[in-house]
């Protein structure tokens, strides 16, 4: 295990500074001067990557597709995800930025007329917007209806995407799920489902 800024001994008890990056696993983190600070972090398949408190970009990990060649002079990100082979940060004018991933599937391909993006998120191979007046917008991949976004879907106040699912949390008290052509609904305080 590895953390920003500091090579610690095994036998040290770890104390972490606000904004240090932790990492284990196959992927770790790569030494930084000590007074680099994190806003959010992300994690693909097998690259990682860390928005910076100053709205820049560091990515660590793989780059078999291209995944951590962060556009040139990218700046004021306010929020950063990451696919199994592409990234995605989310600037503070609400415009995307996606890079990587071959984009065989289009996940890095930003709709043209995308603006006012409030929140963002990524799945193996699509990518998710999240608007500022509640709706979603969706692109890549679409094998399991993944960015299939439900017709008249509103009110949106977080998103999430898996693997080949994304769901999308409403502002009344109910969780929409699209994946494949079912649109379960879970009623508030109930392990019921109702499929409609």
């Amino acid at each position: 295990m590895f953390f920003s800024g500091d090579f610690p001994s095994l036998a040290q008890p770890f104390e972490p500074t606000t904004g240090t990056v932790v990492s284990w696993g196959s992927q770790v983190v790569p030494f930084v001067e000590p007074s680099t600070r994190y806003a959010a972090i992300a994690a693909g398949f097998a690259h990682t990557v860390g928005l910076k408190r100053d709205g820049t970009v560091v990515m660590w990990g793989d780059n078999y597709r291209g995944q951590m060649n962060v556009p040139k002079g990218l700046s004021g990100v306010t929020a950063v995800a990451a696919g199994d082979y592409h990234t995605v940060a989310l600037k503070s004018n609400g415009s995307v930025v996606a890079w990587g991933g071959g984009n065989e599937g289009g996940e890095t391909t930003v709709p043209a007329d995308l603006s006012t993006v409030t929140a963002i998120a990524a799945g193996s191979g699509h990518t998710i917007a999240l608007k500022s007046d509640g709706t979603v917008v969706a692109w890549g991949w679409n094998q399991e209806s993944q960015r299939t976004v439900p017709a008249g879907l509103s009110g949106v106040i977080a998103i999430a995407a898996g693997s080949a699912e994304t769901v999308a949390l409403v502002a009344q008290p109910q969780q929409t799920n699209f994946f494949g052509n079912s649109y379960p609904t879970f009623a508030p305080n109930s392990s019921s489902r109702k499929h409609s």
